[in-house]
């Protein structure tokens, strides 16, 4: 858009440095906008994204020259923008002769623009529509542009919604019924085979309605007069939703519902608030308002509501809307018994649009009237009444006709419909068939599978079941074959301090029945049968309680103990107290079994989201990432060999596996801040299935 430079202030005129910078910059400022405006991508790319139609309008006139001297092909480009502008501000007449402009350009100068021409032809034919459609002078613009496009490439969709215009046409002209419909047929036809926008959808069903209103079938022309603007108005296009709602008025009054009609009435005058661009609505409104009243029979109404439709007639190009309301007001006051005014209207309809023809039958009689041919309107409305009746025999006949027509093609599409039903039975039998034979080679398929996933953890569990045997024999081996040499020592008299030997043979048997009591446990855990005594306690009061006894134990080995807590007061739980000792005292004689001296051990307790949270972290060393997952194995130990130099029957953290998973929580590992290993606890502290373990 052209930029306006606005100044409110002088320059120094003294100054030629200052005068030859400004006049510089109005310069570039200049050149900017012409650059702009010489681009007719640019132009058309600003008019897209301009939402105000006025703003649009403006905004093409102001480029105007700039395109006087353009190439021919951006010439044509913009006075045909400039009409569709024009149409959606509902200056008909302006668009028609930019239409005009632009083909005159392409039929003058270049005969290689056939798509841009056909586009044209499409643009002035809707203008002269709204204009003066009973002319059909719009038809012969339809005719050329369906010539065009029929030898163009990409273009079935614009192809499709002329065809359709021109089957509209063809009625009109030649009342050729069958003929219309073929080309409406193959308008429809193309539309179904290629996916077509909302708004040429919408322009197809619009030619649809009218050709069933011209059928005299009015609820399908109303029934399609919806669809287009449901259409038009999914496309955002408001200026097709605008003519809509006038087509259903009028369609809603040829079927004498004419509650509806004042609904969809109602519906435009709201439709006209909300978008200010209609300005000839008051028009429109009026004039179907007094076009009801006539269809009920209230003349007086009607007479009213066409003299106020008429003093809005400045706000409308439609000059077929604007005699058309003359020559019903005349008919009116005729009917009222006023042929004194109603030959003054058609005196001012004379003055008005002199030399042309009646748009109503019905007022031809009555000019003859008025220009004292009585016998002549007489003879006159005989023969209207003759070629009324003369209409229906032929409309029956036709009619006949076509529905023979329709009956034989229906009869030919019966038969091809049994024939496609025999092909769906076998074609739907053959699917079934493959689907059962697929869902049985399925069904093997994965009884295959899982025959080979139960052999593999059968073969896997055979496999932990003897490395386990092997295990436990190990474990149990090395403290027997202890005993073993400690008994024969004694049983030979080689041992120099007897009651040192009983006490060191009486740790063994604690070991051994240490670790038997562990096995016992496990397997319990394993097959179900661990009990828990689950009853509520006060958390904060136990770990005070276990607080010094475990600090005993921790420090007695050279090791610093530090318990932190971030826990609520008065924490009640439902746990069993004593295996959640068990946990804390096997988790602390790891840390003591494999934390350098000296070193410290860490103890946090937190709740957050009912989850009841709980680490033990120790310092230097740490394990292998491996070791992480690994070390809640059954005596599985860190160390490569199996020594037992450490102590212990490698089952502690598999028992604080299987009593944290009893409440219902999750254990897991992680490396520790501290520089050694961090193990979690997680359990919740309103576990469901605790109950059943009371």
């Amino acid at each position: 858009m052209p930029v306006m430079l606005k100044t409110n202030y002088s320059t120094p005129l003294g100054n030629p440095m200052i005068n030859f910078f400004c006049s510089l910059l109005v310069f570039f400022i200049l050149f900017g906008n012409v650059a702009i405006a010489q681009s007719f991508t640019a132009l058309e790319k600003l008019i897209q994204n301009e939402s105000d139609v006025k703003v649009k309008l403006a905004t093409l006139e102001k480029a105007q020259l700039t395109f006087d001297t353009a190439p021919i092909a951006e010439q044509a480009k913009y006075w045909r923008l400039l009409s569709l502008t024009q149409q959606e501000n509902s200056l008909f007449q302006a668009s028609i002769d930019s239409a005009t402009q632009a083909i005159a350009i392409i039929e003058n100068n270049s005969a290689k623009l056939p798509r841009l021409l056909a586009q044209s032809y499409i643009v002035r034919s809707n203008s002269i529509y709204k204009v003066e459609s009973s002319q059909l002078t719009y038809c012969d613009d339809i005719e050329k542009a369906v010539k065009l496009l029929s030898n163009l490439k990409n273009e079935t969709a614009r192809l499709a919604t002329t065809l359709s215009q021109q089957s509209t046409c063809i009625y009109e002209k030649t009342n050729n019924i069958p003929k219309a419909l073929a080309v409406l047929d193959h308008a429809i036809s193309l539309a179904q085979k290629n996916q077509l926008e909302d708004q040429e959808q919408a322009t197809i069903y619009n030619e649809t309605a009218l050709i069933y209103r011209k059928l005299a079938i009015f609820d399908k022309a109303y029934q399609y007069n919806l669809i287009a603007k449901d259409k038009w108005l999914l496309a955002k296009d408001y200026q097709g939703v605008y003519f809509m709602l006038r087509n259903l008025i009028v369609a809603a009054t040829d079927m004498a519902k004419y509650e509806l009609a004042q609904q969809h009435i109602d519906e435009l005058s709201i439709f006209a608030q909300q978008h200010s661009e209609f300005s000839d609505s008051p028009f429109y409104i009026n004039y179907h308002s007094a076009v009801l009243a006539r269809s009920q029979n209230k003349w007086l109404k009607a007479i009213l509501l066409f003299e106020k439709t008429l003093e809005f007639k400045n706000l409308t190009s439609n000059t077929g809307y604007i005699r058309a309301a003359y020559e019903q007001l005349s008919l009116m006051h005729y009917r009222n018994n006023q042929p004194t005014k109603s030959f003054q209207v058609l005196s001012l309809l004379e003055q008005e649009f002199p030399g042309l023809p009646p748009i109503k039958k019905e007022v031809t009689p009555l000019i003859m009237v008025k220009n004292g041919q009585v016998q002549a309107a007489l003879n006159h409305s005989y023969k209207l009444l003759e070629q009324s009746e003369s209409k229906k025999k032929d409309f029956v006949k036709k009619s006949t006709a076509t529905a023979a027509q329709i009956h034989n093609d229906n009869l030919k599409q019966l038969d091809n419909l049994l024939l496609k039903q025999r092909f769906n039975y076998l074609a739907v039998i053959a699917i079934l068939i493959i689907t059962l034979l697929l869902l049985f080679l399925y069904i093997q398929f994965k009884r295959r599978k899982l025959l080979k996933h139960e052999k593999e953890a059968a073969a896997l569990l055979l496999s932990k079941k003897n490395q386990i045997l092997a295990d436990v024999s190990h474990e149990l081996s090395t403290p027997l074959t202890v005993l073993k040499l400690q008994v024969e020592s004694l049983k030979d008299d080689l041992e120099e301090d007897v009651h040192v030997t009983y006490n060191a043979l009486d740790n063994k048997l604690d070991d051994i029945q240490h670790l038997i009591d562990d096995i016992h446990q496990l397997a319990q855990s394993d097959v179900g049968a661990l009990q828990l005594n689950i009853e509520p306690f006060e958390l904060n009061e136990t770990l005070d309680c276990w607080q010094e006894e475990l600090t005993k134990f921790v420090n007695k080995n050279k090791l610093e103990f530090e318990i932190n807590r971030e826990l609520p007061t008065s924490l009640i739980v439902n746990l069993d107290k004593e295996r959640i000792k068990q946990i804390f005292t096997n988790l602390l004689t790891n840390s003591i079994k494999y934390t350098d001296k000296p070193g410290e051990v860490k103890l946090i307790a937190k709740a957050k989201k009912n989850i009841l949270l709980l680490s033990i972290e120790d310092s230097a060393p740490s394990v292998s990432e491996d070791d992480l997952t690994n070390i809640f194995e059954r005596l599985y130990r860190v160390e490569g060999s199996r020594s037992r130099d450490k102590g212990g029957s490698g089952l502690g953290l598999a028992i604080c596996k299987s009593l944290i998973e009893a409440h219902g929580g999750e254990i897991y590992a992680e490396h520790s801040d501290l520089g050694g290993l961090k193990v979690i606890i997680q359990i919740p502290l309103l576990a469901p299935h605790f109950e059943h373990n009371h």
